[in-house]
């Protein structure tokens, strides 16, 4: 049977800094206290690579970082078009649940899914808060020009 709480998710990305890997595991557990409606979050890199992933396996969290990655680039373009000042999050209503894309960092995005209806309001606040709250830790450099020519 699968794991019924995010708490008991692990990371399915591989990561090689055990101290990256501890952050990524304290950000799950920012949700599991806070907005347990929360049954899956992906973090991507400013490019759109998956650094972490709970809640579901790798190659489905690749397929979510490139479709969101791609919204969120849409509403910041959208947002410079209207003089909007920004994207603070996104929110897709899904039938489940929905689907909430929030930077995260300078250079982050972070996605989770929210099922149901009961609590979506306080759950879409709480992910915006954990993202503010864990964007120092969570921005990413850009990669290296020789390592995206490969």
């Amino acid at each position: 049977m699968p794991p019924t709480s995010l708490k008991q998710w692990q990371n399915s990305v591989p990561v090689a800094d055990q101290k990256q890997a501890l952050s990524y595991d304290n950000l799950r557990d920012q949700f599991v206290g806070s907005a347990p409606d929360v049954s899956m979050m992906v973090l991507l890199s400013g490019d759109g690579l998956t650094l972490a992933a709970y809640g579901l396996d790798a190659d489905s969290a690749d397929h979510i970082a490139a479709a969101c990655s791609g919204l969120q680039s849409l509403g910041t373009a959208l947002s410079v078009s209207v003089s909007g000042g920004g994207v603070q999050y996104h929110n897709i209503t899904l039938v489940t649940g929905h689907l909430v894309i929030v930077g995260c960092g300078d250079r982050s995005v972070l996605i989770t899914l929210i099922r149901g209806d009961g609590r979506i309001s306080s759950s879409i606040r709480e992910t915006v808060r954990i993202a503010r709250g864990f964007a120092p830790q969570m921005a990413s450099d850009p990669r290296a020009s020789d390592e995206t020519a490969q």
